[in-house]
């Protein structure tokens, strides 16, 4: 496929098999939701996605998770300028125990990190950047997708739900999540292959990449707990939600069997 013929809607889809749990509450469509509330000797980190504030473009997007158990507390979601979006970035990383505060620094994002440096805030995420084998490199400041940063990024994503070590509560995360796509495509005259991903023609991807950077972000870190898993919610035989699927798949051939009985089907 070349890439100057690159539709997302022709690609694979990279979500699909995960299956999320739905919890009473959760609609994930305000200008900020908050699920938990900060805790006390918890750290978190607060990725940005950030867009160039048009109203009829992106989304500007912060998704806040324990940085522990990389669970999804929170997320800001809304389109503003940029010195009011630096605001909100800190007023959020603040609320949560100071978190560590990771926006993007690709294109636009460039402009928020400048702003972001200049409060002084003490927990902006850094990045490594080596220049070669056996170099200690340069830390920078930020997060920058690049076609290897986001692959690595989207692939402890996938792991991180596949292993489930990761809870995502957002709604629109989660649609954005299900309709990522990934292909192959010809990236230069030579035909040299790359894996591309991005939404589908007319879709977002802004509360995913937050999640996707806050992922990346605290994989980095020494305190993701891999071995935490959500507590399993016991089936309450009076509750029909907390139903699994043999609960319901015997309560169906019961049902079917009374019915029967009830028509005569069955010799009394």
């Amino acid at each position: 496929m070349d890439e100057s013929d690159w539709a997302a809607s022709r690609g694979e889809r990279l979500f699909t098999t995960y299956k999320p749990r739905v919890f009473e509450g959760m609609p994930g469509t305000a200008r900020f939701s908050i699920w938990k509330k900060p805790e006390e000797r918890r750290s978190y980190v607060a990725a940005a996605d950030v867009s160039a504030g048009h109203e009829d473009g992106d989304w500007d997007v912060i998704a806040v998770y324990d940085e522990q158990s990389l669970e999804q507390v929170a997320e800001w979601r809304g389109k503003v300028d940029m010195v009011e979006f630096a605001d909100i970035c800190m007023l959020v990383a603040i609320y949560y125990n100071h978190a560590m505060l990771a926006p993007e620094v690709t294109g636009a994002g460039q402009g928020l990190m400048a702003m972001l440096q200049h409060t002084r805030y003490y927990k902006l995420y850094r990045r490594t950047n080596l220049t070669q084998v056996g170099s200690y490199g340069s830390s920078i400041l930020g997060w920058s997708t690049t076609s290897h940063s986001k692959n690595q990024a989207v692939g402890l994503m996938i792991k991180a739900l596949h292993e489930e070590y990761m809870r995502i509560r957002s709604r629109v995360t989660l649609d954005e999540a299900m309709a990522y796509r990934a292909a192959i495509v010809t990236s230069d005259g030579e035909g040299t292959k790359m894996l591309r991903m991005s939404a589908p023609s007319g879709g977002h991807d802004d509360a995913l990449m937050a999640t996707i950077i806050a992922t990346a972000v605290a994989h980095a870190g020494n305190r993701l707990n891999k071995l935490a898993r959500p507590a399993a919610v016991q089936p309450n035989p009076l509750d029909t939600s907390t139903w699994t699927n043999d609960l319901w798949e015997d309560f169906m051939d019961q049902n079917v069997e009374l019915r029967r009985r009830a028509a005569g089907l069955y010799r009394q």
